[in-house]
């Protein structure tokens, strides 16, 4: 789940759309008139997203070393 603001001065709104294009079955949640805190502009729909969100997952049934491996596929090789 990505919950992003639209006008985010410090990560830009299109690095939020970029990670979801990356991540498999994610959510993005834009909030249009929020800024680097959403959950401080809009809390009543901030909560309402996070309670629909936890209600309709499953939490992933992963161990240490599978974690692992999906962060490290994203890794590039250092370049040299």
């Amino acid at each position: 789940m990505l919950i992003w603001g639209a006008k985010d001065p410090i990560i830009p709104l299109e690095h939020g759309r970029r990670a979801h294009e990356q991540m498999l079955h994610s959510r993005l949640e834009v909030f249009p008139d929020a800024g680097h805190f959403p959950f401080n502009d809009d809390p009543q729909r901030f909560v309402e997203i996070l309670n629909q969100f936890t209600a309709s997952t499953r939490p992933a049934d992963l161990s240490g070393e599978q974690i692992e491996g999906l962060l490290r596929r994203g890794r590039r090789k250092p370049q040299t």
